[in-house]
């Protein structure tokens, strides 16, 4: 289908009325197109059989790659390792292109230009231009950022451009009329960017913008200071500080909702990730086992991940790559006949917010007034007039500012603003690239995988098993050094709130081979605390740590031993400790419920499990919604907690949670002078409560989630379920289980069998 691009012709012949026609016509065929597609991929059972091979020659390389209908998964033959890059460029501009050139538009702010305007593509550009994510780096060059990186990058561009110089191009592509121009090494370093920040770092801004909105109000304090203990202890007491947090003038950064809906079904989604490892003296085999379980979004079609199996001559004989990749950027977790790793995402803090007194078009430094910088920008649209905007930033970093508030004659008015800064901005993404291009692959052992995993720019969790038996946990992340924990602002104007370059990677937590012989990390906390910072002040708690562990200790208890079996039951589990915790107290309080009632079927015989025929699991939800409503509702007010809800609460859950779990009644904004049971059993005592348990609706029916083309984002409507671009399916798995919603399609085996 990539080769059907009728309406790139179509004007050059016919008059404007049968070119409408023809394009309404050219649009169903290609809804028909993705519809066949999307069929073939998701509902064949039967593999086709037929085998796609195909040699091609890139900037003077000859590689082949092939693909078996069987397992899906594209294989490369290489010569040497920059072939290699080469062929994954090639590959991903085959498959991926349309998602790679979305990425770049985003990154970019070129949405409005290349694809579509309107409100929703305009505010995305408006925000990505204000991060900046692509500035500065025509100052990337090969003498810049080394040969050994640039090299691969380079080569990676090229195998993306000799795909997309045949004319192939996605019929997406198509539709809108967008001829894309050349891929370049600088367009990997800015979607690295991104990547960094959609949906992952985006998550620590915005808990940082709860936390100094929450200091704006008075009963926010208590509230924050208790979430978020100790952090938050060095400034609950200094009232000149407050006093300033008060007056600041704080403009939403966020963009609209339509917007960040498509974001999110763009870039890696934040959830819950798993991976653990046991050293080869606890396993049956004798052989170290890894298992990883990254929950990155996968329910807009394509994928975030792309599947590569690698032969390289220059590796050696017996040698291969199988690769997760993430197309525009290269690998980013797989194995070799050496060693296996991946990771969860860190949760590290590689940004933080500066509080700037400013007026006119200055801000205060420690020396004096200093001008403020602005640069232009201006967003081409497809059929509208451009639009112009202004980026203001300060010594700190971006100042958060809406350019359409400020009179050009005379600038800010005096006050009190923030500024924010990641440390992407510093990097380039050249660390992370030089790892996943090239480094990684010549490495044999997980201590010196490790070595080079810890100077990846993102902030993860890596795991790592070696084909010696070694077990291996590294923490990577290029984070600031800084004179706070980081969670809150510090005053720009003083020397002493600037960041005092990086961390050494050394600095960061290693571990080789742990005592217990057994390491797993869930976005729990991991990490050292340095003398110039602190790597990790938010995390997504340890609910799914805990339930590893304790099947880890059942299964050695049992076999002393462990094997592959028990590592995909555990992959597969769905019982969650939240929910216990929190029953548990039920059991305890002594509430008196019917037996045959949703009350009494939730307290007294549930297990716990999240499988989609549990009612149980039902019932809970609906009482945790409604505790954490009655407990945070009244304190923030109704729609904030509506918004809260939605948005920092997803990751950060348990610090919500510990507040009603530990009752510490010095915390008596939160209880007023009222039990925790006495609060429990009133919701329970809700009517839903009280009916019969037949007529709860099974868990399953309230857990669907649409598969949607990331192009149509489902626009479609029924039209798109009906084609099979867009449809629903039913996900078991809650925020605190193991298994928190995957799809299993085993092809591994498969994958090198064929």
């Amino acid at each position: 289908f990539g080769s059907f691009t009728p309406n790139r012709y179509i004007h050059k012949t016919f008059k404007m009325g049968i070119y409408r026609t023809l394009l309404v016509l050219s649009r169903f065929v290609a809804l028909l197109a993705i519809a066949i597609e999307t069929y073939i991929i998701f509902f064949v059972k039967e593999p086709i059989g037929i085998k796609s091979r195909q040699e091609v020659n890139i900037s003077g390389s000859v590689i082949r790659w092939e693909r078996d209908a069987a397992t899906t998964v594209t294989k490369i033959y290489a010569d040497t390792s920059l072939d290699f890059s080469k062929a994954l460029g090639y590959v991903h501009a085959k498959d991926r292109s349309l998602q790679m050139l979305m990425y770049r538009a985003i990154s970019e702010g070129k949405l409005s230009e290349r694809f579509s305007s309107d409100e929703m593509t305009n505010g995305i550009d408006r925000f990505m231009r204000s991060q900046q994510f692509a500035a500065n780096l025509e100052n990337a060059t090969r003498d810049s950022i080394g040969a050994d990186v640039w090299d691969h990058l380079k080569a990676y561009s090229d195998g993306f451009n000799t795909y997309i110089s045949t004319g192939s191009l996605p019929i997406e592509l198509t539709l809108v009329g967008y001829q894309p121009t050349p891929w370049t090494p600088q367009n990997t370093l800015a979607i690295g960017r991104l990547i960094a920040y959609l949906g992952l770092g985006q998550q620590q801004e915005n808990a940082e913008k709860f936390i100094i909105e929450a200091l704006q109000q008075k009963t926010g304090l208590p509230l924050v200071k208790s979430l978020f203990e100790p952090y938050l202890d060095e400034i609950s007491g200094n009232s000149e500080y407050l006093e300033i947090i008060r007056k600041l003038n704080i403009e939403s950064t966020l963009i609209p909702p339509k917007a960040d809906a498509f974001l999110k079904s763009m870039a890696p989604g934040l959830s819950g990730s798993n991976n653990w490892g046991v050293s080869g003296k606890l396993s049956k085999s004798g052989n170290a086992l890894y298992a990883s379980d990254p929950h990155l979004n996968i329910v807009n079609l394509p994928c975030i991940w792309y599947e590569v199996l690698g032969y390289v001559k220059e590796d050696g004989p017996g040698s291969y790559r199988f690769g997760i990749t993430l197309p525009s950027l290269g690998t980013i977790m797989g194995r070799t006949q050496n060693w296996a790793a991946g990771f969860t995402y860190g949760f590290g803090d590689q940004m933080d917010f500066f509080i700037e007194e400013c007026r006119n078009f200055e801000c205060r430094s420690e020396n004096g007034w200093r001008p403020i910088n602005i640069r232009g920008e201006t967003i081409l649209r497809k059929g509208q007039d451009p639009i112009e905007v202004k980026i203001y930033r300060t010594e700190r970093g971006l100042l958060e500012v809406n350019s359409s508030k400020i009179q050009l004659e005379n600038g800010l008015k005096h006050g009190y603003y923030l500024s924010r800064k990641f440390i992407h901005e510093a990097t380039n993404m050249v660390p992370s690239s030089r790892a996943i291009f090239s480094e990684m692959w010549k490495t044999k052992t997980a201590e010196e995988l490790s070595q080079v995993l810890r100077k990846i720019d993102l902030t993860c969790n890596f795991i790592i098993v070696d084909t010696e038996g070694n077990l291996a946990y590294q923490q990577s992340g290029v984070f600031p050094k800084r004179s706070h924990n980081g969670l809150y602002p510090l005053y720009a104007w003083s020397n002493d709130s600037a960041w005092e370059g990086h961390v050494d990677p050394s600095q960061l937590e290693f571990i080789l081979n742990p005592i217990s012989g057994v390491y797993a990390t869930n976005n729990n906390f991991h990490g050292v605390r340095g003398k110039y910072f602190v790597p990790v002040n938010l995390h997504m708690g340890s609910y799914r740590t805990d339930r590893f562990d304790e099947l880890a200790v059942e299964t050695f208890n049992l076999n002393s031993t462990f094997q592959l079996e028990d590592f995909k039951r555990y992959q597969a589990d769905v019982v969650s400790i939240q929910a216990r915790k929190f029953v548990e107290i039920l059991r305890k309080s002594g509430g008196n419920f019917k037996a045959g009632t949703a009350a009494h079927e939730m307290i007294y015989n549930w297990k716990f499990d999240y499988s989609l025929n549990s009612k149980g699991a039902r019932i809970f939800e609906e009482f945790y919604d409604m505790l954490m409503e009655e407990m945070y509702g009244k304190i923030l007010g109704k729609e904030a907690w509506k918004f809260l809800r939605k948005t920092i609460f997803l990751p950060y859950f348990h610090y919500w949670d510990n507040l009603i779990l530990n009752f510490n009644l010095k915390d008596e904004f939160l209880w007023k002078n009222r039990s925790r049971d006495e609060i429990f059993n009133s919701i329970l005592n809700d009517a839903k409560f009280q009916r019969n348990i037949q007529q709860v609706p099974e868990y399953g029916e309230n857990r669907k989630i649409s598969m949607e083309n990331s192009f149509f984002g489902g626009k479609l409507g029924t039209l798109g379920t009906f084609l099979g671009i867009d449809y629903p399916i039913s996900v078991e798995g809650g925020r605190a289980t193991l298994n928190q919603g995957q799809l299993w399609n085993n092809v591994l085996d498969k994958v090198f069998s064929s």
